[in-house]
């Protein structure tokens, strides 16, 4: 069912599960209470109503076109969290190439003992003429 809407918005599947204007008197993260100027604003990631100080930023969110805004709280959470992220991902490289570096050590080294063998197995003597066979 669709829910009756002013503005002709879509309701956004994030919406659910905000905290509704009226069960909030001030603000989920400082305390500071609402009113005419000072308004709520619903961090898209949490769904808290803080004011507009403890939501000063804008983030790009799964599930939006644009930027959101975002909770200081969510904002340093998400922040850790592709740290955390991009540091997985910086040691999975470095053990990719490791890897790879060995791979290559290793063929390298079978073409040097493929190479040295064909020497040791072909001797040429420059004393002796060379005899061609025809084909």
């Amino acid at each position: 069912r669709m829910l009756s809407n002013p503005k002709g918005r879509r309701p956004s599947a994030h919406k659910k599960t905000w905290i509704p204007d009226a069960n909030a008197k001030c603000c989920m993260r400082c305390g500071a209470g609402f009113h005419f100027f000072f308004r709520r604003h619903h961090c898209r990631r949490c769904g808290f109503v803080v004011c507009s100080s403890c939501s000063s930023k804008t983030l790009d969110l799964p599930g939006f076109k644009k930027r959101q805004r975002v909770c200081d709280e969510c904002t340093s959470e998400l922040k850790k969290e592709k740290q955390v992220k991009s540091q997985f991902v910086n040691s999975l490289q470095k053990q990719l190439d490791k890897k790879r570096l060995s791979q290559e050590a290793e063929a390298n080294a079978a073409k040097e003992k493929t190479f040295t063998t064909c020497e040791k197995e072909v001797k040429i003597d420059p004393k002796k003429p060379r005899v061609r066979s025809r084909s």
